[in-house]
C-alpha cells in the first residue's frame, strides 16, 4: 500500500472511531468498511500478475523442447566415394598420327571417335568451349575409319580427333589425328580410361594440343 492510500486509510479509521464515539454508529461502520476496502490490493495487480504468469508459461513452452529439435534432426547421408583415381592420369602418353600426310589440317576438332561398348566406332562431341561429352552415337566404319577397325571392332586404344558435319541422313567426318594412348608403356583401352574417369580429360587434352599445333 502506498503512502497516500495509507494516510486515507488511517483518516477513515479515525473518522469512523469519532462517529462511533459521537453515537453515529451507521456512519462509523461505513467509514470502517470504506477503509477496509481501500486497504485491499487492487484487482488490476492480480490481473497483471496472471498475464505475466501466462506469458512465462508460453515462453517456456517454446524454449524447452530441445528433445523435440533433436527428434526432427537427421544426420545427412554421407556422399558416396568417387571411384575416380586421381593418379589414374599419371604416366599417360599419346602416340599421334595425323591422318593427312601434309601435317595438321586447318580444321579444329569438334568431335572425337572412340570404340563403343559394342566395339563399333562411336562419335562424341566437343561443346563450344571445347569440353568433351561422354555420350554419342554409333557410326559406320567407312573409308579411313575402316583402317582402325577389324573383325573384333575398332581399336580400343585409339582416340580419333575429327571435324564432323551432321546432316539429316548421316554425318560427314573429316579425320584429323589418331591418338593411341598408353600408360607407363602399356596400351590403355578406352574402356579403362572411362572406368578410371579420365577419358574426357584425355580427349580435351588431345584437342588442346592439336589446336595449339595448328594455330602455332
Amino acid at each position: 500500500m502506498d503512502k497516500i492510500r495509507y494516510k486515507k486509510f488511517v483518516a477513515l479509521q479515525i473518522l469512523g472511531l469519532v462517529f462511533i464515539l459521537c453515537g453515529q454508529w451507521p456512519l462509523g461502520m461505513v467509514a470502517f468498511v470504506v477503509a477496509h476496502i481501500m486497504s485491499a490490493k487492487p484487482r488490476e495487480e492480480v490481473v497483471e500478475r496472471e498475464v505475466v504468469r501466462e506469458t512465462i508459461r508460453e515462453e517456456s513452452r517454446y524454449t524447452e523442447p530441445e528433445e523435440e529439435w533433436k527428434s526432427s534432426y537427421t544426420e545427412p547421408e554421407p556422399e558416396p566415394e568417387s571411384r575416380y583415381n586421381p593418379n589414374a592420369g599419371e604416366g599417360l602418353k599419346a602416340w599421334k598420327m595425323n591422318i593427312e600426310d601434309d601435317g595438321p589440317s586447318g580444321y579444329e576438332p569438334n568431335a572425337f571417335v572412340i570404340r563403343g561398348a559394342k566395339g563399333t566406332p562411336m562419335l562424341c562431341d566437343f561443346d563450344d568451349d571445347g569440353n568433351a561429352t561422354d555420350t554419342g552415337c554409333e557410326i559406320s566404319a567407312d573409308g579411313w575409319l575402316g583402317e582402325l577397325c577389324s573383325e573384333a571392332g575398332m581399336r580400343g586404344t585409339a582416340v580419333v580427333l575429327v571435324h564432323a558435319v551432321r546432316g539429316e541422313t548421316g554425318h560427314l567426318l573429316k579425320g584429323l589425328q589418331v591418338n593411341d594412348i598408353d600408360r607407363n608403356g602399356r596400351p590403355l583401352e578406352v574402356s579403362t580410361m572411362a572406368k578410371d574417369g579420365i577419358l574426357l580429360e584425355v580427349a580435351e587434352s588431345l584437342r588442346e594440343d592439336y589446336v595449339r599445333e595448328v594455330s602455332g
